[in-house]
């Protein structure tokens, strides 16, 4: 949409994991890509604690866990904040910092 808004971040804000899995998979989807919100689908999944759906983004070997939104924080400590522990295990494990 014109606020560059993506199927992916949509299924992501609403925990449709089936629907991650398979966008994920699509030539040119861009699981790192930005809203004009300056949120992406990875730190929109771990904030809204959908384990599923950063199952299947950290699954994606381009996916970014080091990518902050538009105030700076990473999918990891956005987790953290919303005591989302075992996502925060996940992002850790992938090598998030």
């Amino acid at each position: 949409d014109f606020l560059g808004t993506t199927a992916l971040m949509l299924a992501a804000y609403y925990d449709h994991s089936e629907v991650v899995r398979q966008l994920v998979c699509v030539d040119g989807v861009d699981v790192n890509k930005m809203s004009a919100f300056c949120s992406s689908a990875l730190t929109t999944a771990a904030r809204r604690g959908h384990l599923d759906v950063v199952r299947w983004l950290l699954a994606t070997p381009s996916i970014d866990v080091h990518k902050p939104d538009a105030y700076g924080d990473t999918a990891l400590v956005l987790a953290i904040r919303a005591g989302h522990s075992a996502i925060e295990d996940l992002l850790r494990a992938r090598g998030a910092t």
